[in-house]
């Protein structure tokens, strides 16, 4: 009986230890945020500050920056966060290494996020782009942020003087495959060239390889009996000779599809980088977007050897990374088309890889929303 008795104490006073330590763990895991020496309430049920995979302080939104004076705003269509303060305003596309001050990019080791249908951006980032100032002491866990024009507050939304979604395509190139045709065909976009072709791999294209750019050469035949025709034949270039062909505002990198699974990811990313390095020669002043690869829809992913969800994921994060080395924009138009798990909507594609004509207009006016 004693020895019951012992044994039940022990354990009461193993689970009193055990609760302790819980308690003390997540008290040590709370986050501060102070404002000119105010801390920001943050409530559990609409979202708390946390340290993200990138060892970025992830702080809720629309709670931070009402606390720091400044007016929030959502853009449903362009998943895109809008935060203004005293003539600044900062857009932060959800899910993309980037944001714009007044229109100046600035690209970030991490991105914003969406949690539980709340909205959380990297407090540093924004903060500085506001005019700001952030200092974090390791001893209180405390994220202090300083803000020179406190307390003065923005009640209202500035007009935004809003350019039209395809704007960003005037006097651009899009190189791709036949994901880029679907664009090409159904998008409406105009004002733009490409160089794409159905299969076109990164490999071909960094090889010298050529594709048919839409023009067409005219030549007259002459048969026996002297009857004349018309023989229409289709013109070829490679990117080299695209490139010198005329100066471009942006150039659109949407290539890696089809090397997945064909190239191994050591020759992707230096093809990847070589053509960073052909397209910033040969046009020093454009932008250079590399775009990720849109994954394909869960079943597909399930049953494709090749072209798979995990393996895609693998690519994009080649991108992400020769993209930050070069100093180019990386963008993510996943979220125009995927469900909730990151995957293709099903209702947005026929073979689990390709879009409906409708789907690809989304996919360019969701890009022609985020590109600075």
């Amino acid at each position: 009986m004693k020895k019951r008795i012992i044994l039940w104490i022990a354990l009461a006073m193993l689970l009193s230890l055990s609760a302790v330590l819980t308690v003390s763990a997540q008290q040590a895991d709370v986050i501060h945020v102070t404002i000119n020496g105010s801390e920001v309430a943050f409530q559990e049920g609409y979202g708390l500050p946390y340290v993200d995979n990138n060892w970025r302080t992830q702080v809720p939104l629309r709670a931070a920056m009402e606390a720091y004076g400044a007016y929030v705003d959502w853009d449903a269509d362009a998943r895109t966060a809008i935060v203004q303060y005293q003539g600044v305003t900062v857009k932060l596309p959800v899910n993309q290494n980037f944001l714009s001050a007044n229109g100046q990019i600035q690209t970030m080791d991490t991105v914003s996020v969406v949690r539980s249908g709340r909205t959380y951006l990297p407090i540093r980032f924004v903060v500085e782009a506001l005019g700001g100032s952030v200092s974090w002491d390791q001893e209180t866990l405390t994220v202090n942020i300083w803000n020179p024009n406190y307390p003065e507050k923005q009640t209202s939304l500035v007009p935004l003087k809003e350019r039209g979604v395809y704007d960003v395509y005037q006097n651009a190139l899009l190189i791709g495959d036949s994901r880029t045709q679907g664009i090409q065909a159904a998008a409406g976009i105009s004002g733009a060239d490409y160089f794409c072709e159905n299969g076109l791999t990164l490999r071909k294209v960094m090889t010298g390889g050529s594709v048919a750019d839409g023009t067409y050469t005219i030549t007259q035949v002459t048969d026996d009996q002297g009857n004349v025709t018309e023989k229409k034949t289709a013109n070829v270039v490679t990117l080299a000779q695209k490139l010198q062909s005329k100066q471009y505002s942006r150039i659109y990198i949407i290539l890696g599809f089809n090397d997945v699974g064909w190239q191994t990811p050591t020759t992707f990313e230096k093809h990847y980088d070589q053509i960073i390095d052909q397209i910033h020669a040969a046009q020093p002043n454009a932008m250079i977007i590399a775009q990720k690869l849109i994954p394909v829809t869960a079943a597909r992913s399930q049953t494709d050897k090749y072209f798979n969800n995990p393996a895609i994921a693998q690519y994009n994060q080649i991108i992400e990374r020769q993209a930050k080395a070069n100093y180019i924009l990386c963008i993510d138009p996943t979220w125009c088309v995927a469900d909730d798990t990151g995957a293709m909507d099903a209702g947005h594609s026929f073979d689990g890889i390709h879009l409906y004509a409708k789907s690809y207009k989304l996919w360019a006016q969701f890009v022609g929303r985020i590109v600075p």
